[in-house]
């Protein structure tokens, strides 16, 4: 049983291996190009290389990542050390954002001796601001959420809890 059926295989296989009929070798290829979607070649492989110029990515405007670090600077400045004397005033925003969208993290601060107020909007601008360069430079990110982390008083000084990811 086995060796006709080696035989027909072997057969088949060396067919496939023989030379084309006159039908076969006058009809077109499937992967023929039409000739209006040709592109003409040259003979130059020089005209094909890489220019040795640098090749730079589109990076944020200069003004736009200075005004982020700036303002992201002044936030750490205000949160300082989040001390607190009770976890009532521990508290977390979220900060910056991710291409598909919610924070890229949050921060954890203190209200004893803080406006809040004042640095919610500082926070809401940075996120704006953030948000609106994503979109210019057409950003990606790999859209997983950040988890939301629980807030913890630890020797007089706020942190974060288990989870999320902080700045």
């Amino acid at each position: 049983m086995r060796l006709p059926m080696t035989a027909t295989l072997l057969a088949l296989v060396l067919t496939g291996c023989g030379e084309q009929s006159a039908e076969q070798a006058a009809a077109p290829a499937a992967t023929t190009v039409a000739p209006e979607t040709a592109t003409a070649t040259t003979a130059d492989p020089e005209e094909h290389k890489m220019p040795k110029t640098r090749q730079t990515l589109p990076v944020a405007n200069q003004g736009t990542n200075a005004e982020l670090t700036q303002r992201y600077a002044e936030i750490k400045t205000m949160i300082g050390e989040a001390k607190a004397s009770e976890l009532q005033q521990c508290r977390k925003v979220s900060f910056g954002y991710k291409a598909c969208g919610g924070p890229a993290s949050y921060l954890i601060y203190s209200v004893q001796g803080l406006d809040e107020a004042l640095l919610l909007q500082k926070v809401s601008e940075y996120n704006g601001l953030a948000e609106a360069e994503a979109h210019r430079l057409g950003l990606i990110s790999d859209c997983s959420m950040v988890l939301e982390p629980s807030v913890m008083l630890v020797g007089g000084v706020c942190k974060a809890g288990p989870s999320g990811d902080l700045f």
